[in-house]
């Protein structure tokens, strides 16, 4: 009886095994590294891949990171992708939701590097960017050592990479006549116009800004309203001490733009101590000014800053409600 236990607990165990490999002895259809997608970053911190991924595009580099290949997946058919490479170590990469309005670098197997790709969001020869993109996701594993028999799994946590920007300007005076001139792009019957200027349009594999990348300034989707003069911005990923700007012009009776507000666009949005770039895509930035253009009132998600008459920010911590929306 006792060596029958013990030839049953051994049938067990191979069964377990032979679960577990998948592709023992000559069936390796199921062989390879499964790349499991996610996307948790999200200011409520759940599995959000299902509402917010449609298209991946994943690129895979070598232990050299030299490029090897890629491959395109549709997210309506599940959130696992299998690759079966060789045994190795290597890199992916994956971009989420890419559409006519980003280019990547020309790969070529064996040949591109790693710090030679780069994706780039669509812009006129001005470097001004005229379109809305929709939301793009980012994700990267690096140096996974893939084995040569068995099945892996690999997660891959998406992060977004396009940011919601919506400004509004309290105490803007009156204008007689529209602006002139295609210069900037003035809100409609105002000579106001808004402005966000980064460097972020052109990003690494890994995620981050190219090296010196070229500033690009982005245009807003204006109000219907003259006041209070409000824009809404579609830009690329933001992070805390980018080159990001907020800036505002007033055109001059003679024609001539003039800055009448020029700030960190980031600094400005970490005036709300519980933002957290990675986790929060969406901003509203509301700002009062005086009758010298000073600021004198700032809100960032429903966090109030005053400013007093030295300078100095006064902070007022926001209701219960306007918190749930700060995280």
């Amino acid at each position: 009886m006792l060596n029958q236990n013990k030839i049953i607990s051994a049938a067990c165990l191979f069964s377990i095994l032979l679960f577990m490999h998948g592709c023992m002895k000559e069936d390796y259809s199921n062989c390879g590294i499964y790349l499991h997608f996610k996307y948790t970053n999200n200011s409520e911190d759940v599995d959000k891949f299902v509402d917010e991924i449609k298209v991946i595009n994943l690129f895979v580099f070598d232990e050299n990171k030299h490029y090897v290949g890629g491959w395109t997946h549709n997210a309506a058919s599940g959130n696992e992708i299998r690759l079966p490479l060789d045994k190795g170590t290597y890199t992916f990469v994956a971009w989420a939701n890419l559409s006519e309005h980003f280019q990547y670098t020309e790969l070529k197997p064996g040949s591109t590097s790693f710090d030679e790709a780069i994706l780039s969001l669509t812009r006129d020869a001005e470097q001004a960017v005229t379109v809305h993109p929709q939301p793009i996701f980012h994700s990267i594993a690096n140096d996974v050592y893939v084995k040569a028999m068995g099945i892996q799994k690999q997660e891959m946590d998406f992060t977004h990479n396009v940011n919601h920007v919506s400004v509004t300007i309290d105490g803007l005076p009156d204008t007689d006549e529209p602006a002139t001139g295609r210069a900037l792009q003035p809100a409609p019957g105002s000579r106001f116009a808004l402005m966000v200027t980064a460097n972020n349009a052109d990003l690494k594999f890994d995620n981050s800004p190219k090296v010196n990348a070229p500033f690009v300034n982005y245009t807003p989707a204006y109000g219907q309203t003259k006041k209070p003069l409000s824009g809404e911005f579609t830009l690329m990923r933001l992070h805390a001490g980018d080159n990001s700007r907020l800036k505002l012009f007033h055109q001059a009776d003679n024609g001539a733009w003039f800055t009448l507000y020029d700030e960190s666009l980031t600094g400005l949005i970490m005036k709300n101590p519980n933002i957290d770039f990675d986790r929060l895509s969406t901003f509203d930035i509301k700002l009062k000014l005086d009758y010298t253009y000073t600021v004198i009132g700032i809100n960032v998600n429903g966090w109030e800053i005053t400013v007093n008459d030295d300078g100095c920010l006064l902070y007022t911590s926001p209701s219960p409600r306007d918190m749930r929306r700060s995280r």
